[in-house]
């Protein structure tokens, strides 16, 4: 199943295509997954991004996850958020971002190459509770 989303990064409309196997930016202008990235963030052994809306504001937001025990978000109007948890660190696992309850907020799925699936969803504020 593929979804889109359209997001805003530095004035330019963005779309985002997210499916079974990942996410795309489609570019549009100079928007780029680099550009709405900080610079040198997320760039440690094992770490990966995820782009998504997580406090429903239409700003894409930035998720940092890694292997170990971390997550941080850089959100789209400046703040920032980070937690540690070992939910969805384990061998083959992966993340999804999806608005799985349809709430305007995008939430985590987390799927492993055994076939099980958890879900994570996301607070008013853009948070979770792993």
């Amino acid at each position: 199943m593929k979804t889109s989303k359209f997001f805003k990064a530095f004035g330019l409309a963005t779309a985002v295509t997210f499916s079974s196997f990942g996410m795309w930016l489609v570019n549009q202008g100079s928007a780029s997954a680099v550009d709405i990235t900080p610079k040198g963030w997320c760039v440690h052994a094992g770490s990966y991004i995820l782009y998504g809306d997580f406090d429903g504001d239409n700003r894409t937001d930035a998720l940092c996850a890694d292997h170990g025990n971390g997550k941080w978000i850089n959100y789209g109007n400046g703040r920032t958020w980070y937690k540690q948890s070992s939910w969805c660190t384990h061998a083959g696992a992966y993340i999804h971002v999806v608005d799985l309850d349809r709430d305007g907020y995008d939430d985590l799925e987390c799927r492993d190459t055994h076939g099980s699936i958890w879900y994570e969803y996301a607070d008013y504020l853009g948070k979770f509770d792993f």
